[in-house]
């Protein structure tokens, strides 16, 4: 791996900085809207009272309720800008190479900051600024031009250095989200009410990789001559044909089961799901008075269950079988979903829900390995598609949430909302699944029987290579015994 990092340091470190500036920005695009929040009543002096969250509104839970508006506003069209720009990237990058599509994204990064520099200076024009700057987020399709760069690494190293190569994608993937997120809870705990200083320091970081970019980073685009050179097609047709690649896939599936239905899954389980990080904040700071910092601090153990426990699910897998293991894990999810009903006052239940939740933390892996069994060479294909609705579902659920919560709501009805329509959505993705119209589970069983045959012929084999290994040991030792010459007579010694 290390060979592999020398050979490309350029394309790691790059990567691994822009890996990490964007969700640093995105984390705290959410604080930095309330900040923009405007009212006549005076922030309050006292050292006992709870900061607001704008130097410009002493009312919290107004400062609060505008906030997440705006935020779920940006955050929406950012979602909206992402799925156009899925389509866009996955053309132009074969046509015009991997370079001028990553600079094109970097540069949208950095006007997006700079529009944030703006909003901070300018209070008449401030909302604007920001939703027009966090929808040019949605302009750098990072996780799709990274894959794409892997690739073509990969096509033109051996076989042994190949995985590599993906494995060391993964690293640089994970770990600057994780650092840099942890700057983001930083910045969040300072409760800055002034943001110019620190949008600044992010525009010259992203200039800077920009400059760094243009000088350093090498085209990996395949030389002309390959299949993906030699398209000179425009963009709209591209586009087209990409759709019509994906309107195959839908056709080529309809023998096995619908993936229509799969796909509709996997948005309301989306936008159920979404609840928590879209209101982790200003539920949290508005029906528990609790401040930004001690928000951060509740949530954090999600981070060490969910890394702890993920390995749970493939123990369970081998006790109780692939099938039996993800009934029960969703019966599991279902009842932490019911927590719901109690979080309108009860702080405990809030955190406790993902707490729970997040020791199935192994799902992941267990509905990866179930749709590669069902999808085996079209799998790529169907996770470009499940990236699209996921988009699709934080283009749903931001303002949706954000329509639905109150920070100023008093009774049970009117803080427990949010709760019952993102439960909803997950008992509406379960009847999509157990429906046997949608033919949903038999694609779900076609996977997981695939994922059985798997495990049990790995145990087999373990199981026969003990054997022969015992057989081996048992052989040496015979032929050991065997190979020792007799005891000779035993003279008596005379005088």
């Amino acid at each position: 791996m290390l060979e592999v990092f020398s050979r490309h340091t350029a394309i790691w470190l790059l990567f691994f900085v822009s890996n990490g500036i964007l969700p640093l920005v995105n984390t705290i695009e959410g604080s930095f809207a309330r900040s923009l929040v405007y009212c006549d009543l005076q922030v309050s002096k006292s050292p006992k009272s709870l900061f607001s969250g704008s130097a410009h509104c002493g009312d919290r839970l107004h400062v609060i309720n505008e906030g997440q508006a705006l935020s779920s506003l940006a955050s929406s069209n950012e979602s909206a800008c992402k799925m156009l720009m899925m389509l866009i990237t996955a053309v132009c990058t074969d046509r015009y190479g991997r370079k001028p599509v990553l600079l094109f994204g970097l540069s949208c990064t950095a006007l997006s900051v700079f529009l944030f520099v703006l909003a901070s200076c300018s209070p008449s024009w401030a909302r604007l600024l920001f939703v027009m700057g966090q929808a040019l987020q949605g302009a750098y399709p990072v996780e799709l031009l990274f894959l794409q760069v892997a690739g073509d690494l990969a096509s033109k190293e051996e076989a042994a250095q190949k995985m590599s190569i993906f494995e060391l994608q993964g690293i640089v993937k994970t770990l600057p989200v994780v650092l840099f997120g942890f700057v983001a809870t930083l910045v969040q705990a300072l409760e800055l009410d002034d943001y110019t200083l620190l949008w600044v320091l992010v525009l010259l970081a992203n200039t800077g990789l920009i400059v760094a970019t243009m000088l350093f980073f090498p085209e990996t685009r395949p030389q002309p001559g390959g299949a993906a050179c030699t398209n000179t097609e425009s963009v709209l047709s591209g586009m087209k044909h990409e759709l019509q690649e994906y309107r195959s896939f839908f056709t080529g599936m309809q023998g096995q089961g619908s993936v229509h239905f799969v796909l509709l899954y996997v948005l309301c389980d989306a936008i159920s799901r979404g609840r928590f990080n879209i209101l982790i904040f200003s539920f949290s700071m508005s029906y528990y008075s609790m401040s930004a910092t001690t928000v951060i601090l509740c949530a954090l153990p999600i981070i060490f269950i969910h890394a702890a426990c993920t390995p749970l699910v493939g123990k369970l897998c081998r006790l109780l079988g692939t099938r039996n293991t993800f009934i029960a894990l969703c019966l599991y999810k279902t009842s932490m979903g019911g927590f719901f009903l109690f979080q309108p006052f009860l702080p405990w239940a809030w955190f406790a829900q993902y707490y729970l939740s997040s020791a199935a933390s192994g799902w992941d892996a267990l509905w990866s390995s179930m749709i590669s069994s069902i999808f085996k060479d079209r799998t790529s294909k169907y996770m470009a598609m499940t990236t699209i609705c996921n988009y699709g579902a934080s283009l749903i659920a931001a303002p949706l949430y954000a329509a639905l919560f109150d920070a100023k709501a008093e009774t049970y009805l009117e803080r427990v909302r949010p709760g019952i329509v993102g439960f909803s959505f997950y008992i509406s993705g379960m009847i999509v699944i157990l429906i046997p119209r949608t033919r949903v589970w038999y694609l779900f069983c076609v996977g997981l029987d695939a994922m059985q045959q798997e495990q049990d012929a790995a145990v087999r084999e373990g199981e026969m290579r003990c054997e022969a290994a015992r057989d081996l040991t048992g052989s040496n030792t015979v032929n050991s015994i065997a190979s020792k010459p007799p005891p000779g007579p035993t003279h008596k010694k005379t005088d």
